[in-house]
């Protein structure tokens, strides 16, 4: 058949695949480099997601794959995703893209994926526009005779939630055209009472004043939007006003969220008396020998843990030196005034 003869609705209909197949090379990717998507964001009017079980993804992503010494990953699409940023980019070689961006990154997390997320951060705000779980494993638990029945309303609900999304996916709406939720003046005192408690615990040396929690904490308002509107829309809510009980349900599940953080971080050695004991250990390790307390803070007050610490570095290396004293880990020594610090046996 010629080109003449090919029917109105077959060319429609090739149109329509050939606009599915540009769409879903930036829907739902496994694996791709920041560059790789930025691509894909003209066909897709500004939309990606990035869907995958494995940690390449983040090695990926954020750069970790080919980023090398001394070299910054481009992490502004998903810095500008989260909360639909403006992107101007300019490319040598191909197109760049011009308006809002809104992405989201999801991994079914592996070990390790917590600490590419932060150490990918860097200071950069990456790491706080993740919701990252932890659960404990169940390794040495199982029972491999036992069948696992799925609920049939759950798969139906989950079937239900993905058939709402098959006309958006096929023919996606510009930013400036998607419908706005609105959350009630009740909802925003709960979120702002709710940022007003845990205020404190940012300040420096307070509980969340590791770089990686405070800036989760300061974006604790839009997480706890996103959550809430994402509540409003599983109950299939044709209101455009997101209820209370949604705004109270994602205000328990942030700081559920921001508590698990917070112990994922000293679990990791990320943060807390067990990293800065390794610090301690490491560093008069390497020097095989007694430090004086001096050396120790002058050296230590420049490397992980210490030197994200928002507070006064010197007085917590002092007290990690303490308590490491105090627990047989480390030897104390005071000749004319001048504090020294060993190993212990």
């Amino acid at each position: 058949m010629s080109k003449k003869e090919i029917s109105p609705d077959q060319l429609e209909r090739d149109s329509l695949v050939a606009k599915k197949e540009w769409l879903f090379n930036g829907l739902f990717v496994t694996n791709s480099t920041p560059e790789g998507l930025e691509k894909t964001l003209i066909e897709s009017n500004g939309f990606f997601s990035a869907v995958s079980s494995e940690q390449g993804l983040f090695n990926s992503l954020l750069g970790n794959s080919y980023g090398g010494n001394g070299r910054q990953n481009n992490n502004d699409l998903v810095l500008n995703g989260f909360d639909g940023g403006e992107v101007n980019s300019l490319r040598a070689g191909r197109t760049g893209f011009n308006g809002s961006v809104i992405g989201a990154v999801c991994c079914f997390a592996q070990q390790g994926s917590v600490e590419t997320i932060l150490n990918a951060s860097n200071g950069t705000g990456v790491s706080e526009r993740f919701l990252m779980l932890s659960e404990p494993h169940n390794l040495g638990r199982r029972n491999h005779k036992q069948v696992i029945k799925k609920g049939f309303y759950v798969e139906a609900n989950y079937a239900r939630q993905c058939d709402q999304f098959e006309d958006i996916i096929e023919d996606p709406l510009s930013p400036d055209d998607l419908i706005v939720l609105t959350i009630s003046p009740n909802g925003f005192n709960l979120i702002k009472g709710y940022k007003d408690r845990i205020e404190p615990y940012l300040a420096d040396g307070g509980k969340y004043s590791h770089i990686s929690l405070r800036g989760a904490g300061c974006k604790i308002d839009m997480q706890i939007m996103k959550i809430a509107a994402n509540l409003h829309l599983s109950d299939f809510n044709q209101s455009t006003l997101i209820a209370d009980k949604h705004v109270i349900s994602a205000i328990d599940i942030a700081n559920e969220l921001l508590e698990a953080n917070l112990r994922l971080c000293q679990a990791k050695g990320i943060m807390g008396l067990k990293a800065e004991f390794t610090a301690v250990i490491n560093y008069l390790t390497s020097k095989h020998g007694v430090k004086t307390e001096r050396e120790i803070i002058n050296s230590l007050r420049t490397t992980q843990p210490f030197k994200v610490f928002t507070g006064g570095k010197a007085k917590l290396i002092k007290e990690t030196l303490a308590a490491m004293t105090k627990e047989g880990l480390l030897v104390k020594t005071c000749i004319d005034t001048v504090i020294s610090y060993q190993l212990g046996q």
